[in-house]
This record gives structure tokens, sequence and C-alpha cells, in this order.
């Protein structure tokens, strides 16, 4: 591709000695969360939230993000059709706020629509801004829109390359993305990247009662031992909590 800086190749090679490893923990900015996964997730890896829309996914992304700035740690926020000022405004009613960490400069944002360029533009460009702002943390909210950008078989190749670039950099990395089909309850993804991803969580609804409550599970960690309960995921004006496991013949009790 010719760009701005030049001619650019969307293919990376990598370190053949291996990635650098953590044992550190990093807070996904839910205690309960951190709880459920003995302490955060692992620095360095790469974190999948799936979910139908409306879960909070984006949610969960921007806890993380508003985390890692309370930690000093610079924090990169890709958001594909959907503005990032948006994002900011939505955040902001569920007790996120981006805005100090936008402007001391801790945070950096990018959006565009996915149409817009192929899935291997993007690629160069998530790459220049690594290169520009050297985060330590990443959200791309969310990847399954790379389809739109040519294709499932090209958007799984560079979302596998992505995967591998932050991963040699050191970069902890949350994606969100879409769940395949039209079930709420099918646990995949369109990319199939939730084999490659260290940390794999599902947000889906549950209706019962006359009410819609959402409701989190982790399927995977690797290297780590987590919850394997379904708990209700509330968002507030305070922000998001996950609440106690209340059964009743064997059945998951949620909301009112």
């Amino acid at each position: 591709m010719i760009t701005n800086s030049g001619i650019e190749v969307p293919s990376f090679r990598f370190n053949n000695q291996g990635y650098p490893v953590f044992t550190e923990r990093v807070t996904t900015g839910i205690e309960r969360l951190d709880n459920m996964l003995e302490g955060g997730y692992l620095r360095g890896t790469s974190i999948l939230i799936t979910g139908s829309s409306g879960t909070a996914k984006s949610t969960l992304g921007g806890a993380f993000a508003q985390a890692a700035c309370l930690r000093g740690e610079p924090t990169l926020y890709i958001s594909f059709d959907e503005n990032a000022s948006e994002i900011v405004r939505n955040l902001s009613s569920v007790g996120i706020n981006l805005t100090p960490h936008l402007q001391s400069g801790l945070l950096s944002t990018y959006s565009n629509r996915s149409k817009d360029r192929s899935a291997e533009e993007h690629l160069v460009q998530i790459k220049a801004l690594i290169r520009k702002h050297h985060p330590h943390n990443m959200v791309i909210d969310p990847i399954s829109s790379l389809i739109k950008a040519g294709g499932q078989l090209n958007a799984l190749a560079v979302s596998q390359r992505l995967i591998h670039l932050t991963k040699s950099e050191g970069i902890t990395l949350i994606m969100t993305s879409l769940l395949a089909g039209d079930n709420p309850d099918m646990e995949a993804t369109p990319l199939l990247i939730s084999t490659i991803a260290d940390t794999w969580m599902h947000l889906s609804y549950m209706m019962q009662g006359g009410e819609r409550n959402r409701a989190l599970t982790i399927i995977k960690s690797r290297g780590t031992h987590h919850s394997n309960q379904v708990h209700e995921l509330i968002l507030s004006d305070e922000g998001i909590s996950l609440s106690d496991v209340y059964t009743s013949g064997g059945t998951v009790l949620m909301g009112t």
C-alpha cells in the first residue's frame, strides 16, 4: 500500500524467540470481575468479549481503559462504525469518565468506518497508531467489523496478525465482537478468533419474570483459574457491578 509515510506491507515478521510473558495482573476495572479471574487479566494477553448488541461489550472495554489510565498507563481505544466522542458520552452514563484522560493525553482514541478501508489498511493504520502512542493497553470495539472491510477470511487473517502484533509489543488487548448468527445462546464469533484469544468472556441476555437482564460468563482464561458461575451484570449511574449468584430449583435468579 502507498501511504502518506511511504510504502507499507501489512505483513509483519515477529521474533522467533517468542513473546514476552508476564505474570503481572491488571485490573479489569470491575472488582468482582477481578475476583472471578483471580486478580484480573494477565498483562500482555488478548481478551475477547462477545455478545449480542446492547449486552455491554463496549462498557467492559471502557471500564478497562479507565482503570488503565488511572494507573498512569497510555491506552489506545479504537472504535469502528461509531464516533469516539459518542462512546465517551455513552460510557459516562454508567460512571465511566474518560474525558480527563483524553485531556491529559494518556488515552488516545481513533474511529473510522470499517467499510472505508480494507482490513489490511486498517491493520497498517493500527500499527502506525501503536508506533505513535506506544500504548500499554488497547481496546478494539468491535473487531468483528473488519468483516465489512473485505470478507471473513481476510478479516480473520488480519485479526490473527493483530493479536500477534500486540503480543510482541507486550500490549494488553481487549477485543469486542458481535455474535455469529441470530441465536442469542450461540457462543461463537464470526471471525472464529475465540480459539486464539487468551481469555474469552461471553455476555448474554436472560429473560425471565417479565425482565431482560444481562449475564456474564467466563468461557476460558489461559494460565489462570476462573469462576464458572453465571453472574448478573448490572449497569447503573454509579458504575458496573456483578451480583451475587442466587439460585432456586437449579435456576439462576436475576433482576427484581
